[in-house]
């Protein structure tokens, strides 16, 4: 699968919202699942889209602009974007402002670009309101989180999204779906254990990521504080982390410890 963005095909006007059957559902999810063409996968799942009024969608995985570079044959993203647009977002680093995908960070449910906007800070608002400049007034958007990958999204463009539930329920479905096919397709992120944290390892990083001290964790754990330091060492090294901050950051970001 090709990293490249926008390399969706471009059929541009929102589709008859139609009923939607049981059928509908099943018959796409198979498409998508019996495809190892990648542009097939994302022909099928925005074709579906489009029935119920979404003109443009975008898959992404949602990762600190500074690691992609080091990341890059792991990471994709894929979107039918206007390209001057697409080239904006990813010039000015919108992503580290955009409500929407911050706000997928934080949510396991489906939600509207208008919930999003609501919990955006002040630039971030004024992201979404560049984009109504390109043809962007409302959309929907479903967050992806897994264990063996960094988090994604697929958000979905369009000019009204008053839907049904049952509706909403088949879009979620595709959209999951279509996610996990291209995650594969790409080989991105192979399942792998995550590395061994000793007990007081563990322990010691919970303490650290509330802001204790070494001695104030030595207090809680009833050990010294220079054998607080020796387990957070041993656990940065584990995570390939320089530091005791890094080590935490990666600790949550690998679900080994609770945010």
């Amino acid at each position: 699968m090709s990293d490249q963005a926008n390399d969706m095909p471009q059929q541009a006007g929102a589709g008859v919202k139609r009923c939607v059957s049981d059928a509908d559902i099943i018959d796409i999810i198979d498409k998508m699942e019996c495809s190892d063409d990648a542009q097939v996968v994302l022909a099928v799942f925005s074709d579906y889209m489009r029935s119920f009024g979404f003109d443009t969608v975008a898959l992404a995985h949602l990762v600190n602009p500074a690691l992609v570079k080091s990341m890059e044959s792991d990471w994709f993203n894929h979107s039918s974007w206007p390209d001057a647009w697409y080239q904006s977002w990813v010039d000015e680093r919108f992503i580290l402002h955009d409500p929407i995908a911050r706000y997928a960070l934080r949510s396991s449910r489906p939600f509207t670009w208008s919930q999003a906007y609501e919990y955006g800070t002040k630039f971030g608002k004024l992201i979404l309101d560049k984009s109504r400049d390109f043809g962007f007034s409302e959309g929907f958007a479903v967050p992806i989180h897994s264990m063996d990958g960094p988090p994604g999204i697929v958000s979905l463009g369009g000019k009204n999204v008053d839907l049904a539930p049952r509706a909403l329920a088949c879009i979620e479905l595709a959209a999951r779906h279509c996610y996990a096919r291209l995650e594969r397709l790409h080989h991105s992120f192979p399942t792998e254990l995550p590395p061994t944290l000793t007990r007081r390892e563990t322990e010691a990083l919970h303490y650290a990521a509330a802001g204790k001290t070494n001695w104030e964790i030595g207090k809680i754990l009833s050990i010294a504080e220079d054998t607080v330091r020796q387990h957070l060492t041993s656990a940065a090294r584990k995570l390939n982390c320089s530091n005791r901050t890094h080590a935490v950051s990666v600790a949550i970001q690998k679900n080994l410890i609770f945010p």
